[in-house]
């Protein structure tokens, strides 16, 4: 063995690009193996397999001074946790777009890093992953760049949350429209100039934008001034931040608000607009496409398309409680600020039977083939059927019974409506 290595390294240095090894190595007992390659002075590491790419002490002992490059196969959904920390000769990384996730410090101070390509299927970036980093790009669109992302920030315990991009080189941030909180994730940035901040927003803890000495502009666009949870230990969000220098765009109605508000109360507050908002009822099934992080000005036409991740359904949209539609393209005009959840695999339009009060209402035989009966203490104004994304797909009026042979088998919603109110029934056609 040990006289084969050596003609395959006399190999690489004659031929100038060889692989160190007759054959890939295992990492551990994971699905990924890797090759040594050599092209003049310079190295290439690959790894190629299935799952995740863990730490390996082996591959760090030899390799951190000295690889440059590194290139990862498709198939590979996971840079596990320090699985590159502190490779401070590496300066090139190639990801594959089977990628979903980056877990804590992958690439922790990773000093010489100046090109990594992030694919655009990431779901999840969690603490301390690019931290001390020089690889990421000026602008940091979340919503263009990582349309699919759930989480970022979020480590194995409380104490470990944040850090994601610490001390890194980004200049504009925009964070993603899912999220509720942010952690110490931009403490300094030092070259951060703008920010802007989702409607959803509602925490900052721990240093959010501690020491971002270049921070001139937020724009946030939640009508409600967020709340800020700082543990003992921990400075404020924004410590150090020339806050009577900074702009602070909000939504006009709330300017006073914000100024009453002592966290923001340094900042140069101005009105932007109407505020639109849209969430999500649960992040990791579905997405909304039409989004714009801008304030707007009454009476603009605003259309959102919600797009379910496969396996799961749309319900509806809703907004302060109520249900507004179940297409899944919803188009409105701007009067007021606007917030506007998407619910994804949940009852469209549904109203519980709480009471003996309430009108009983049940729907007999439950599955059926051809057609199906209301029965209702209450007079029946209207039955209409949904398919389980939330579009309607049959409606009748002033009957109690519904003819259901002409669609398709399988599980459907239905709404009833009677004098005393609206309520929900599950019906399947067999």
């Amino acid at each position: 063995m040990k006289r084969l290595k050596l003609l395959c390294l006399l190999l690489a240095l004659t031929l100038g690009f060889q692989t160190i090894y007759a054959q890939p190595q295992r990492i551990g007992n994971s699905n990924v193996y890797y090759e040594l390659f050599f092209n003049g002075s310079d190295s290439t590491l690959k790894f190629t397999g299935t799952g995740i790419l863990p730490y390996s002490s082996s591959l760090t002992t030899y390799y951190r001074t000295s690889v440059k490059h590194i290139e990862i196969g498709e198939g590979i959904t996971t840079i596990g946790n320090i699985a590159f920390r502190d490779w401070i000769a590496l300066e090139k990384v190639n990801l594959p777009n089977s990628l979903k996730k980056i877990e804590s410090y992958a690439f922790n101070n990773d000093t010489a890093l100046r090109t990594i390509n992030l694919p655009k299927q990431l779901e999840i970036i969690e603490s301390s992953a690019f931290l001390l980093t020089k690889c990421l790009p000026d602008t940091l669109s979340f919503p263009t760049l990582f349309p699919n992302l759930i989480s970022f920030g979020k480590g194995r315990d409380y104490n470990s949350f944040g850090n994601t991009f610490y001390g890194t080189t980004i200049k504009h941030v925009v964070i993603p429209l899912k999220t509720d909180t942010i952690f110490s994730d931009f403490v300094q940035c030092k070259q951060l100039s703008s920010v802007i901040l989702p409607a959803t927003l509602k925490h900052f803890i721990k240093g959010t934008f501690y020491n971002d000495t270049a921070l001139k502009l937020v724009i946030d666009l939640n009508p409600i001034p967020q709340t800020f949870e700082v543990p003992k230990g921990y400075n404020n969000a924004f410590d150090n931040v020339k806050r009577s220098q900074c702009r602070l765009i909000v939504p006009t109605s709330a300017v006073d608000l914000y100024k009453s508000t002592p966290i923001w109360q340094d900042f140069l507050i101005e009105g932007g607009g109407l505020s639109a908002g849209a969430s999500v009822n649960a992040k990791e099934k579905g997405n909304i496409r039409g989004v714009e992080y801008r304030f707007y000005q009454k009476g603009e036409h605003i259309t959102w398309k919600a797009e379910p991740v496969e396996g799961c359904t749309f319900s509806g949209w809703r907004s302060n409680g109520e249900w507004i539609s179940t297409g899944q393209t919803l188009s409105f005009t701007i009067t007021k600020d606007t917030m506007i959840e998407a619910v994804f695999d949940g009852e469209p339009l549904s109203v519980p039977i709480s009471s003996e009060k309430h009108a009983m209402v049940s729907i007999y035989p439950n599955p059926a083939q051809n057609q199906f009966t209301v029965n209702s203490n209450s007079a029946i104004n209207c039955i209409i059927l949904y398919d389980l994304s939330g579009r309607k797909v049959l409606q009748t009026s002033n009957s109690c019974t519904v003819d259901v042979s002409g669609m398709a088998k399988g599980a459907y919603w239905v709404e009833i409506r009677t004098d005393e109110g609206r309520y929900m029934k599950k019906f399947i056609r067999q």
